[in-house]
């Protein structure tokens, strides 16, 4: 009887030395008195401390929420960084909407992460990027956001691909798109890769040389072999290597 009056004293005294090294804690009620020790049949309920996991990690959920939506820009840029700790959906959301965030540095690094992460909500992603492209001002920011929409398999990609290629005048984005049209695999992505090869940037006809071996349609046999006779040595070299690639598929 001596043991059961003291068990809550012991109790209180050794949850509360596990807590000591958690700054946050959770509070449980347990039942500490049993039918057997207790002849009244009478059930006390004790408040006990716990180390509060989830509650830590509600509130580092909330600390970024905060810093996605402050005025100062490092903290956005911090909540980019940090959004890594968050569920997959509530990091999209984030990402998406400081991929409009107006620091160009926040926006390149919400879009880069974007292309890992946009798979979780494939047609929001796809919709907001295309906001993006239609306002986005920078080459490097639209580069950044063609890589996402190539990492979605969203079958109105090829053609928001294409009509940002025949618009945009930056090299650096031209390229992006040839380089990745042939891992996209469209049904269309031949006709396009072809249509490349006729351009005037010697960049643009090696790149596609190399997005038609990714592609691997052995039409493209025909429009190589002829390149090997360029009198551009990286042009003549990657005809070569393509046609063997495309030969041994």
């Amino acid at each position: 009887m001596a043991f059961a009056a003291s068990l809550p004293l012991i109790l209180r005294i050794t949850f509360k030395r596990n807590c000591l090294t958690c700054p946050v804690q959770n509070v449980i009620n347990v039942d500490r008195v049993s039918r057997r020790s207790n002849p009244g049949h009478r059930f006390r309920k004790l408040r006990v401390s716990s180390c509060g996991r989830e509650t830590k990690q509600t509130e580092v959920a909330d600390s970024i929420r905060r810093m996605a939506q402050s005025d100062n820009s490092d903290d956005r840029a911090k909540a980019v960084t940090h959004c890594r700790k968050l569920p997959s959906q509530e990091r999209l959301e984030i990402l998406l909407s400081l991929a409009k965030d107006e620091s160009l540095n926040v926006r390149y690094s919400a879009l880069s992460q974007l292309s890992s992460v946009g798979m979780v909500n494939p047609r929001r992603t796809f919709e907001k990027i295309c906001e993006v492209l239609r306002e986005e001002k920078e080459a490097t920011l639209i580069g950044a956001a063609a890589d996402v929409l190539f990492s979605l398999q969203v079958p109105e990609v090829f053609d928001e691909l294409v009509a940002l290629y025949k618009k945009t005048s930056d090299w650096i984005v031209r390229l992006s798109i040839v380089a990745g049209i042939g891992e996209l695999k469209h049904p269309r992505s031949f006709e396009f890769l072809a249509e490349a090869l006729s351009s005037q940037d010697d960049l643009v006809i090696s790149t596609a040389i190399g997005a038609l071996g990714e592609l691997g349609d052995k039409r493209a046999l025909e429009l190589l072999e002829p390149l090997l006779n360029s009198s551009d040595p990286t042009i003549r070299d990657r005809a070569f290597n393509n046609i063997q690639r495309l030969k041994e598929t």
